[in-house]
């Protein structure tokens, strides 16, 4: 007779399994995060899932990752119809999944299912992860990483099919797959913020019916101070400020939603969602931050690109132009490709103060040195070397948001910089130093000559939209020009063709307004234009602007 260790069947059906059978279980692998969220390097866990109506104990079962046995799972027990996690780190997933107590369980909303911690590890690659008894097996098999902190997802539990997870939090333990489709499900599928300096802030909502049923016609619903709240009718508490109806959806229908929303100050935090009840409210509420009209409180002011005379260092002044304090906290400065973090890791406070400047540089002691400053200027992690024959010098907040840009085409030699003028018959326009080295730190003395070489044009709202819905209808185009060359402002289409002559004459510095039509007055359609701006027999810039609807 001969004798087959236990050991050797479960290799056995591991073996059938990878070549197609599938075997029937109570237990399945449910959910799989492979590519944990952000740095957190051992917050790797998947889900098992208990199909029947009876405690299955674990006490016999085996992890098999990428067909290699790896542990067994010792006394664990799935509820029935219930879910357990088992993870690398029991402190960092409730860090990350519950309400970071330090104590898993003392909150019944989150933390109403079990967890377990195991020795194992996921590779950020394809694989497969594989619960094994004597007599049935479970395997999800994935074929990437998946996106970061993005989880694998069983879209039926009597299916093999995969899919990443949908749910805004990028993963769903201890509750039912956003892959799985149920009977009603509204789904934001998209949310898009436009925004346009000193104006209201645009949203672009995408809804889809993701159930398997039509859904009938609803509301989409603005809040103001919103809470996520489970016992809130839509999962939102706060103060209404708009409900913007839409029509009924078939299955898999999708529709785009425009809402305007007017914030006052710097920043507002607002919820999104659909007034109506469906099986997976998780999917169709947000809560985001939004510009307002005070947006940006922080400008670029002065840059130096190319460094002369001893200094081997560019730098960015930055100026507070609100009237509140600023933390500079993950905000970002970079050129047209990319950008690097404003590093506040090592300062007393990162915190700009009204009408102060701040200055950013590549080698930032050397900067102080190189000025005498007072005040070493502040580092970028990744600073982004700006080119010296034209670049975009791009300001972004902590939320991701365009503050400020401006773009140049030439360099000026001496250390002479670009500045942004602060006198109020030229508030705003760009020109070059009239002090050789700039003034760093300090208000800023711009010098607009028959003698100044360049040719700066800001655009701005970019895109906009000229359809008549009192919302970003204009587009600004600001140009600082040396004076001694007349001056030509021309919109031209994709295709090269000359739409508009919106300035032919004299030199000229300051705003031009483009309302985005022709010559002949004709509204132009959706898509990207060009406006080509030329000194007579000297400089030009090409900037594009995008008319949406």
């Amino acid at each position: 007779m001969v004798r087959v260790s236990s050991m050797c069947l479960r290799v056995a059906c591991m073996l059938a399994v990878f070549c197609g059978r599938v075997f029937a279980s109570e237990i399945i692998v449910n959910e799989v995060l492979v590519n944990e969220p952000g740095s957190k390097v051992s917050l790797e866990w998947f889900e098992l899932f208990n199909t029947s109506q009876s405690t299955v104990s674990l006490l016999d079962d085996t992890l098999f990752i990428n067909g290699q046995f790896v542990a067994s799972f010792g006394n664990v027990t799935v509820q029935p119809s219930g879910y357990t996690v088992i993870t690398r780190d029991v402190v960092r997933f409730e860090e990350r999944w519950g309400d970071s107590s330090g104590v898993w369980g003392d909150d019944t909303l989150l933390e109403n299912y079990s967890i377990s911690e195991l020795t194992f590890s996921l590779r950020n690659m394809a694989g497969s992860l594989s619960v094994f008894d004597d007599s049935a097996i479970s395997s999800l098999v994935w074929n990437s990483a998946g996106g970061d902190g993005i989880s694998w997802e069983r879209v039926s539990v009597s299916g093999d099919s995969v899919a990443m997870s949908t749910d805004v939090a990028g993963a769903t333990p201890g509750r039912a797959n956003s892959v799985t489709p149920v009977a009603r499900d509204w789904e934001i599928s998209a949310l898009d913020i436009i925004q346009s300096p000193r104006a209201p802030v645009r949203l672009d909502v995408t809804l889809r019916n993701s159930g398997v049923q039509a859904l009938p016609a609803a509301c989409l619903v603005v809040y103001a101070n919103p809470t996520l709240s489970d016992s809130a009718a839509f999962g939102i508490s706060g103060d209404s400020i708009l409900c913007e109806p839409f029509a009924s959806l078939n299955p898999t229908e999708s529709v785009t939603i425009s809402v305007t929303v007017s914030v006052v100050g710097a920043y507002e935090t607002i919820g999104v969602t659909v007034a109506q009840v469906d099986e997976r409210p998780g999917n169709n509420v947000r809560i985001i931050t939004i510009p307002g009209s005070d947006f940006p409180s922080i400008r670029i002011n002065e840059f130096l690109a190319n460094p002369q005379v001893g200094l081997q260092s560019e730098w960015v002044e930055l100026r507070n132009v609100s009237l509140l304090p600023v933390d500079l906290t993950g905000w970002r400065i970079g050129d047209e490709l990319g950008f690097g973090e404003i590093d506040t890791a090592n300062v007393s406070s990162p915190v700009l103060q009204p009408g102060e400047y701040v200055v950013l540089a590549q080698a930032p002691s050397q900067v102080a040195l190189f000025y005498q400053l007072a005040t070493t200027p502040l580092g970028v992690t990744g600073w982004r070397a700006l080119n010296n024959d034209g670049d975009i010098v791009r300001l972004q907040d902590p939320f991701g948001f365009l503050a400020d840009s401006v773009s140049y085409n030439v360099v000026y030699s001496e250390n002479i910089t670009w500045s942004r003028s602060e006198k109020s018959e030229s508030l705003g326009l760009w020109g070059r130093s009239t002090l050789e080295g700039g003034t760093p730190g300090d208000s800023n003395e711009v010098f607009f000559s028959a003698n100044a070489s360049g040719l700066a044009v800001t655009v701005e709202p970019n895109p906009f939209s000229p359809d008549g819905d009192g919302f970003a209808e204009t587009v600004s185009i600001t140009i600082s020009a040396p004076d001694d060359g007349d001056l030509s402002v021309t919109i031209y289409d994709i295709e090269g063709r000359e739409i508009k002559s919106l300035f032919a004459g004299a030199p000229f510095s300051g705003k031009l307004i483009w309302d985005g039509t022709t010559d002949s007055g004709r509204r132009v359609t959706i898509g990207i234009y060009i406006i080509y701006v030329e000194v007579e027999n000297g400089a030009s810039v090409k900037k594009t602007v995008v008319v949406a609807r």
